[in-house]
């Protein structure tokens, strides 16, 4: 392929990171009732759900930001759809497959923020 291709597509990536970014910004507040109702979950530990998806962006940010320099950013510009929707589908199906679904709420949310 073109430079212009790989660039095209490292554009494109750019454009889904900033829907996928305002995706897990917004998912947890807008399933607040939903999920309180639904699991009993405090509105204390759901907005510890938004601390950690902010803490966790940040972290991110500190962590891989000397790597960027390193490597590139197109690597980590074309790994985050794929790592926010492995994520979104862990929250989606956390509970069938744990126990205490709370847990698999921050398992997910640190995974796709």
């Amino acid at each position: 392929m073109t430079k212009n291709v790989f660039y095209r597509k490292t554009i494109l990536s750019c454009y889904l990171g900033f829907v996928i970014q305002a995706a897990t910004v917004n998912i947890t507040p807008i399933l607040f009732l939903t999920l309180r109702e639904m699991y009993n979950i405090s509105f204390e530990q759901l907005g510890f759900l938004t601390f950690i998806n902010f803490i966790t962006q940040v972290a991110c940010d500190l962590i891989f930001s000397k790597a960027a320099d390193k490597y590139g950013f197109r690597p980590f510009i074309l790994a985050t759809p794929l790592v926010a929707t492995a994520g979104f589908f862990l929250f989606a199906i956390t509970p069938f497959i744990f126990n205490n679904v709370y847990l698999g709420f921050v398992i997910s949310t640190i995974i796709f923020a």
